[in-house]
Formats: structure tokens, C-alpha cells, sequence
């Protein structure tokens, strides 16, 4: 054995790196929020971690959506629009015709947004990035639309809503039971 078998403690690092990649991310997790306590002393609390996970939920969520994409080799740029349009036809919905409804039309908007882009990539042959992008476009028109109807109404958002998007137990946000069976299914697909 030369001198230049032995591994060196960056080429160990480098290959922890690349065979364990969830380490070195962990780890600037950690060095994030060290920075964090030193720049900003007291900061670092129970209420911290349980504000940073209530605003983390929505987005994992989107992101494992959009890696189940990516694992098929698409790509999908009218994910945040159809979220955004949902929650939107949730709130405003939900007081006049209740929640069960309006969760039921806001899913509907959401899967005619998937049909579309499915329709223009699979059988049109547009590239993903271009159709996902023209139906984020057009949907985001049909939201400021519909959203004058709306402004010219008003809006109540149901206790329910509100209870899970922005309520807490036990100092843990509530979307938490709605995150974590999310999360397994995703896991386990």
C-alpha cells in the first residue's frame, strides 16, 4: 500500500457526502440555526420550532408532490398556482356552501389543472416546463377573476380552517395531522 491509497479525511468526507447525503444536510441545519441563536440571543424557543414547522408543512408538501414528479422525469411549474387557487376557493367557498363542498370544488379545480397538463404533455407532446408553465398562467387569470367576484362578496374563512392552518395543541400546530399521514404515504410510494 503507497502513500496515495491512504484515504485522506476529506476524501472520507466527500464520500460520507455522497453516500449519505441527509448528514451533511442535517448538519447545516444545525449550523443554520447556531448563526441564528448568535445573531439573534433568545430567539430559539418552543414557539420558534413549532411557527418554523406550521409554515414548513405546506411547503414539504408541495415539494414531495413535486419529487414524485421529478422521479418520473417532469416537471411541474403550476403546482404552486393550483395549491394557491385551492386554498383560495376553500376559504371563499366554505361560508356559502360549507366545507365539505368546497374542499370537493378546490380539489376538482386542482385535478382539471393536472388533466390539462397531462392532456398537452402526453398526447399533444408539449414539453412539460412549457405546458405547466402556460397552465400556471391562464389559471392564475381565472384566480384574479374569479378573486373581483369575491372582493365585490367578501369572505369569511370557517373556524375549522382556521383551527387547522393556523391552531395549535399542545404547543405542536394542528396541520400536523394532516402532514404526517401525508408524509408516510408519500414515504411509502
Amino acid at each position: 500500500m503507497t502513500m496515495t491509497d491512504t484515504p485522506t479525511a476529506m476524501s472520507r468526507l466527500g464520500r460520507l457526502m455522497v453516500d449519505r447525503p441527509l448528514v451533511p444536510l442535517i448538519g447545516l441545519l444545525f449550523l443554520l440555526i447556531a448563526i441564528l441563536a448568535i445573531l439573534n440571543p433568545g430567539v430559539l424557543s418552543m414557539f420558534w420550532a413549532s411557527n418554523t414547522l406550521k409554515i414548513a408543512i405546506p411547503l414539504a408538501m408541495l415539494a414531495a408532490c413535486q419529487t414524485m414528479t421529478m422521479l418520473t422525469g417532469g416537471i411541474d411549474l403550476s403546482v404552486g398556482t393550483a395549491a394557491t387557487i385551492a386554498a383560495y376557493l376553500t376559504a371563499t367557498l366554505s361560508p356559502l356552501i360549507g366545507v365539505p363542498p368546497a374542499i370537493a370544488i378546490a380539489l376538482a379545480s386542482a385535478i382539471l389543472i393536472g388533466l390539462v397538463n397531462g392532456f398537452g404533455i402526453a398526447i399533444c407532446r408539449v414539453h412539460p416546463l412549457i405546458m405547466t408553465l402556460g397552465t400556471a398562467l391562464i389559471a392564475t387569470g381565472c384566480l384574479l377573476v374569479y378573486q373581483r367576484y369575491v372582493i365585490a362578496t367578501g369572505v369569511l374563512i370557517p373556524d375549522f380552517l382556521l383551527w387547522l392552518g393556523t391552531g395549535r395543541t399542545l404547543g405542536l400546530p394542528n396541520s400536523l395531522a394532516l402532514f404526517i399521514p401525508f408524509a408516510a404515504l408519500i414515504i411509502w410510494a
